[in-house]
């Protein structure tokens, strides 16, 4: 049997985050599987530690303009790409605006014979296209109906779509009159042996009275870890000894650094930045938080619960699903900086408190978002969808989405 060929388009600007570690650890499982896999990848240095990881499983790097040229150059570009390696499934694991306008633009996107397949990491609509879908019939040529419309023709491309998150799916299908079924959701995972509880001898900030409250990722605005820092700082009124750190880098730094200036928290908070292996790092929190405004189901919320971290995190997407409040930690209300605050002062208070939500948290994940169970059922997604070569390809004409609304085809 001949192993099956895998060509993967991404485009992005640095060598960390989620959909990175998704496949660092998806391409060796394939190539594993037997599989060739090949990566269409846009030109960026930052990215070089990424290529050179990738490389190293034995995976051919195109390199494609994206980023560099117009969309409509790239779909030309990759439908190119496309004929001339002849994958029998494209994987498509980005969805930024200039990734959409490229696939859309494809000249011969509908006369492919491969499996065209989707991940897609976070949600591909926002709250403000979300509450726009009610509006839609008083503001036609809208932005928002103009977007709403851009994202739906982006998903009719694909056979199916992959999502970490079924929150995700539910409000795609619902806003986008998408039916459900076109999409399968398969959770991240991590590999809970790597990433294992802080002992006796790591819990340092115990001995002294300290509590460590941390977060880990990229400081990047939708993170909103000036919530985070704006919560610590009404923390110091009733919990002086607490600190806070935050793990990673990103173009927010240094207007984080300037709002702990200017609430007087310099010496309280401390910024640990990227680091190659965040175990470490981990080990030194007593409490994870995840303060975003939008999340689909992040690798370093897995990370931390299977490290015995027990976490507070924002009320949206699946996140309220991982972390069920009053058994792995506790959500807030999102953006509420009050709320926060007082949900970390009920974690800070009770040591007791903090290490039974950990030990159910690295339980919940062992049970539940395992990394070899999420790559098996990931790899068998691929190979199931691998086109049967006496069966002619479904124009993309015919798998638009019928709007349940007026039947058409939209």
């Amino acid at each position: 049997m001949k192993p099956a060929r895998v060509l993967i388009l991404d485009r992005r600007h640095e060598s960390v985050g989620g959909t990175n570690h998704y496949l660092d650890s998806l391409i060796p499982a394939l190539t594993h599987a037997g599989c060739e896999v090949e990566l269409g990848l846009n030109k960026d240095p930052n990215l070089q530690e990424f290529r050179s990881k990738i490389s190293r499983h034995g995976v051919i790097i195109h390199d494609t303009p994206i980023c560099e040229r117009p969309p409509k150059y790239v779909g030309a570009w990759l439908d190119e790409l496309i004929q001339q390696r002849d994958p029998q499934i494209l994987h498509v694991n980005c969805h930024a605006a200039d990734m959409r306008k490229a696939i859309i633009g494809m000249p011969n996107w509908n006369r492919l014979e491969c499996a065209r397949l989707f991940t897609m990491h976070g949600s591909i609509i926002n709250e403000t296209h979300s509450l726009a879908t009610s509006m839609m019939r008083y503001a036609p040529f809208s932005y928002t109906r103009r977007a709403l419309i851009e994202r739906r023709t982006f998903l009719s491309f694909f056979d199916k779509c992959v999502s970490v998150s079924r929150k995700n799916i539910q409000t795609v299908a619902e806003n986008l009159s998408i039916p459900s079924s076109h999409f399968q959701c398969i959770p991240n995972g991590v590999d809970t042996a790597h990433f294992q509880p802080k002992f006796s001898d790591h819990c340092e900030s115990e001995c002294d009275g300290r509590v460590i409250i941390g977060t880990c990722g990229r400081l990047s605005s939708e993170k909103r870890l000036d919530i985070l820092v704006r919560a610590f700082g009404l923390l110091q009124s009733s919990h002086p000894r607490t600190r806070l750190h935050l793990i990673g880098a990103g173009p927010e730094e240094q207007n984080l650094r300037e709002l702990v200036h200017s609430l007087g928290l310099t010496n309280l908070v401390e910024f640990k930045g990227e680091q190659d292996d965040v175990r470490p790092a981990l080990r030194e929190l007593d409490v994870f938080t995840v303060t975003s405004d939008n999340e689909g189901l992040p690798y370093a919320l897995l990370e931390a619960m299977s490290t015995s971290l027990p976490s507070i995190v924002s009320a949206v997407n699946e996140l309220p699903h991982v972390v069920r409040d009053g058994r792995e930690g506790f959500t807030f209300q999102r953006g509420n900086v009050k709320d926060l605050a007082a949900k970390l002062s009920l974690l800070v208070s009770d040591s007791r408190m903090r290490t039974e939500f950990g030990d159910n948290a690295r339980s919940r994940v062992i049970k539940n978002y395992s990394q070899a169970e999420s790559l098996n059922k990931t790899i068998k997604f691929f190979l199931d969808h691998i086109p049967d070569p006496n069966t002619p390809p479904v124009p993309t004409s015919v798998r638009l989405f019928r709007n349940p609304k007026n039947g058409r085809n939209d």
